[in-house]
């Protein structure tokens, strides 16, 4: 079908409807407005608040043509300030109509005459409540046919009189389209009917049974979107609402593609539907439009646009070429979804502003910007008793002085007065222009001050350039100031080498050498492993403490003075409440912040370059003291391990639970059964270790190397594994539970019979990986590289594989049951020579996909979606596809011997040189499909439509 270019205040719809073997495209725009403001709605919005309001048995408007307008209305009756009522009343004034509803309690036959109504305030307006019942076709869910009640909602004009009467039933809403007011208007379905029309409508069809209300809410003609309404009862707080529909209009212009020449026409659309939902202050507008086309497909026509103008705004047709252009050459989805100025009215907010809004509407401040301003107030006032005060101590030493010199001084009075004015950098000026320029408010500090209405990822690519420029010629000037700093320097130096004698030869090397380093600071790479010392800290609080140093002066002076000991002992006594005080909240306060700290640091070890020891200690040191507390049978848990090299030891069952152990090389050693829970292992090297049974659980082992590994029957829970190279490693028999594996390296690893639920991988390499027999059900694999790696017997049940190539791979007996293989256009994505026999892949999508050389033999595809897919020379043989979609297949020269594809659809598929031989095809749609060489002998073609079928 077409693409679509629209705004996302309008929800877009396409359907191609067949009648008399003529087709024609229907294209259906919907908004949602505002009764009370007639604002325009983001189609997300307006459609979650219709059916939150639409009632129990939603019936949504179908894309198809209306020959006139209609009004519905969904909601609920209210009695006027929530008062009970036995009875009440809803009107609806619509344009010329008016349109009144009884309400009433719940009511039964009494000896043939009706009960009093019992007491109700509010009442649903559905079907449901209105006369039917069992055995009534014109409202089977309804109430009052034979059941010995009566309905809830009836008619003024047509009220039930007896227990025996029949009346339609009363309602504002959609009807069901199996009811006679509707089934009328279908047409005839015979054996003429399947010769001559199938698949489409028949001849006498008629349009009227799109219209889904009562006839009594039907108008001539269609609607203007100006009309008046009034609504009675239908609010909980306001028992009236009144006013007028926008008087926006929809237009939609289409690319036709014949012969090669593309033209742009614009589709009349027809606002044939008001939906009014008064409760939640809504009213869904729908336009629509037909135009004839050559096929079910519509394919000459390649893209849509949609926009709505309002009586301010008239664009041409060439401004709507012009904007579909501008998307057709991007790949931007800010640009062709948010920022759609040019297809709204001139001055109403784009989607991306109402967005903007909407986030920061009710947004209070926050504490850190309150404590920021109290701070900033602080410091202002501080600074203006300052000038007060230095401008007092000038007042006083001019007293005494010639007045004639007073006068002279005056100005430096008015200079403390006066605010510092700073020079501005005018290179950090023009870079603040350009980035306004690029989104005006940016250099605000303001979030709720920025535009984001022309806002398109091609401006942040703008402005990150913007940035690094600015920054490269500021690290240039830099630079260039720590070379002219390095030429005094240098020049200093080799004066005090001529003029002194206590400048040692070694002292001038370290000098040369900081200065060669200053000159080349990328050189440096490697940073300080991130720790947080509560020792150190501590100490440095205390040093700090105002209060602890107040009551230690306090006490130095009284001894000073020669205090008497009971008053040193009092004071005394008191510095130490205030430390034992501080102490204590200091410490609970310290663990909190490292139990932060270290959560934190857990989810983001991984990201960090190789960093340098933490230790005080050498790192032989440390090894020799992890080795002693082991042979002592001391606990190492919850301790820093970091960068030691512990290859090769044996250290099974060790608890490492809580340790950092960050590019610690564990290469060929023994790990069997050890604790890892909680752990910092990113980094480290395990090449050819045997971690078997270990327990991973809250654990980075991000960006490790395990070549040649050996994980099986360990458990990863919570963990991450990103960035990480686990080639050739073995991982059978593993839990994985929300584990991390984005960019991870997994080429030759074996995964089979772990349990793997829910795991998402991104942009990972699988080569020659096993996953045979392993649980991996609802797993995502988006745009990754599988190739020659099995998944036979392997547990796949709701897989996502979204742009990803798969290559050679083995899904034997696999349980693939609701499978999606999905593709973006723009990707060449191909599934080759796989192989998926005595697969269940019911209910798969496989839609549009390349994939030859593929082999399903034997596999379950009932209710598969095979449509457009590219499987030339692929076999089918012996499939069970009951109901299959082969639509717009390419399956050339495929094998389907013996399969069953009964009431599946090869609709418009390409079948030249394909063998059914055998092959049940009971019910099969051959429609318009394209034969030639094709084998149907000993088939099943009972019921089976070849008919418009083509030669090859």
């Amino acid at each position: 079908m077409s693409k679509i270019t629209k705004p996302l205040h309008i929800a877009c719809n396409q359907q191609v409807l067949e009648q008399n073997n003529q087709f024609h495209l229907i294209v259906s725009a919907t908004m949602g407005v505002r009764l009370s403001s007639g604002e325009a709605l983001l189609e997300f919005d307006f459609y979650k608040e219709a059916f939150d309001h639409i009632g129990a048995n939603p019936m949504p408007d179908i894309a198809m043509p209306k020959p006139q307008a209609e009004y519905l209305v969904s909601g609920n009756f209210y009695a006027p300030n929530g008062a009970e009522l036995t009875a009440g009343e809803v009107k609806v004034s619509f344009s010329d109509k008016t349109k009144q509803l009884y309400i009433f309690g719940d009511r039964e036959w009494q000896g043939g005459i009706p009960s009093q109504p019992q007491p109700f305030s509010t009442m649903p307006l559905d079907y449901s409540l209105a006369f039917g019942g069992n055995d009534y076709p014109n409202n089977p869910d309804g109430k009052g046919f034979n059941d010995g009640v009566l309905p809830n909602i009836e008619d003024p004009s047509q009220l039930l009189t007896s227990n025996t009467s029949k009346i339609l039933p009363a309602g504002l809403g959609p009807t069901h389209p199996t009811w006679p007011q509707r089934m009328q208007y279908q047409g005839t379905y015979d054996e003429r009917y399947v010769e001559k029309y199938y698949p489409g409508y028949p001849e006498d069809f008629d349009w009227h049974f799109f219209m889904t209300s009562a006839q009594d809410q039907w108008f001539d003609g269609y609607f203007k979107g100006d009309e008046s309404f009034t609504l009675h009862n239908l609010h909980p707080e306001n028992a009236k609402i009144s006013g007028t529909l926008p008087g926006y209009r929809v237009r939609c212009f289409y690319d036709e593609t014949t012969n090669s020449a593309s033209k742009f026409n614009e589709l009349s659309l027809n606002l044939d539907t008001v939906w009014f939902f008064p409760e939640t202050d809504l009213a869904l507008l729908i336009w629509r439009g037909g135009v004839s086309v050559s096929d079910d497909d519509a394919s000459a026509i390649t893209d849509i646009v949609c926009a709505y103008e309002d009586e301010n705004t008239s664009r041409t047709p060439e401004d709507y070429k012009i904007a579909l252009d501008k998307r057709r050459n991007s790949n931007d989805a800010l640009l062709n979804n948010f920022n759609t100025s040019d297809l709204i009215p001139a001055g109403a907010k784009c989607a991306m502003e109402l967005l903007q809004e909407k986030i920061f509407q009710g947004a209070s401040s926050s504490p850190f910007s309150d404590n920021l301003e109290a701070k900033t107030e602080t410091v202002n006032k501080l600074v203006q008793e300052k000038l007060q005060e230095c401008e007092k101590q000038f007042e006083q030493k001019l007293e005494g002085l010639d007045e004639s010199k007073i006068a002279e001084q005056q100005n430096i009075k008015e200079l403390l007065r006066k605010p510092v004015e700073f020079k501005p950098d005018a290179e950090q000026e023009e870079f603040n222009r350009q980035l306004e320029a690029l989104m005006p408010g940016i250099t605000s500090g303001d979030m709720k001050k920025i535009s984001l209405k022309e806002f398109s990822f091609d401006k942040i690519d703008k402005i990150m350039a913007l940035i690094d420029k600015f920054r490269d010629k500021k690290l240039a000037g830099a630079l260039d100031n720590i070379e002219k700093a390095n030429r005094i320097i240098e020049q200093r130096l080799e004066e005090e080498r001529k003029d002194s004698t206590e400048l040692t030869n070694e002292q001038s090397e370290s000098v040369t050498a900081l200065l060669a380093r200053i000159k080349s600071p990328e050189e440096v790479t490697e940073v300080a492993m991130p720790r947080m010392n509560l020792g150190e800290i501590k100490e440095a609080f205390n040093q700090i403490n105002p209060q602890l140093n107040e009551q230690m002066q306090q006490l130095q002076n009284m001894k000073a003075m020669g205090a008497s000991s009971e008053e040193t002992e009092l004071a005394e006594k008191m510095v130490s409440d205030v430390i034992s005080q501080k102490d204590g909240q200091l410490d609970a306060s310290l663990i909190e912040a490292e139990d932060e700290f270290k959560e934190l640091y857990i989810l983001s070890a991984h990201t960090l370059p190789r960093c340098l020891s933490p230790h005080k200690l050498t790192l032989e040191d440390v090894t020799e003291n992890l080795l002693d507390r082991l042979k002592k049978n001391k606990s190492v848990s919850n301790k820093d391990w970091a960068c030691i090299d512990l290859s090769n030891k044996k250290l099974d069952g060790v608890d490492f639970s809580g340790c950092y152990l960050e590019q610690v090389v564990f290469s060929g050693a023994s790990l069997v059964g050890c604790n890892f829970n909680g752990a910092v292992l990113s980094r480290a090297i395990f090449d050819g270790a045997d971690l078997s049974c270990s327990s991973f659980e809250s654990t980075n082992l991000g960006a490790i190397s395990a070549i040649g590994a050996k994980f099986n029957g360990s458990r990863f829970i919570n963990a991450v594994l990103s960035n990480s190279n686990v080639s050739n490693s073995s991982f059978e028999s593993c839990v994985f539970d929300d584990v991390q594996v984005l960019d991870i390296t997994i080429s030759g690893a074996n995964f089979s019979h772990s349990k793997m639920p829910l795991m998402k991988f991104i942009k990972a390499d699988f080569n020659d990986v096993s996953f045979s027999n392993t649980e991996m059900p609802q797993s995502i694999f988006l745009q990754c590289e599988i190739m020659s790696s099995s998944f036979s017997s392997a547990q796949l049940q709701g897989c996502i594989w979204s742009n990803t190539n798969i290559k050679n791979c083995v899904f034997d007996n696999a349980e693939m049951k609701s499978n999606c293989f999905t593709a973006t256009e723009d990707e060449d994505i191909v599934l080759e020579g796989n192989s998926f026999e005595s697969c269940n892949l019911e209910s798969a999508n496989f839609q549009s996909m390349c994939m030859p050389k593929t082999n399903f033999k034997n596999a379950i595809l009932t209710n598969a979606n095979l449509s457009s897919v590219e499987v030339v020379g692929g076999n089918f043989e012996g499939i069970s596809a009951k109901q299959a979609m082969f639509r717009k297949a390419l399956l050339t020269h495929g094998n389907f011997d013996n399969a069953n594809i009964i009431e599946g659809s090869m609709n418009k598929a390409h079948l030249s040189g394909a063998s059914f031989y055998k092959a049940n095809l009971y019910a099969v749609d051959f429609l318009r499909s394209t034969m030639g060489g094709t084998d149907f002998s000993g088939a099943n073609l009972d019921n089976t439509i070849l008919r418009d079928w083509q030669p090859s």
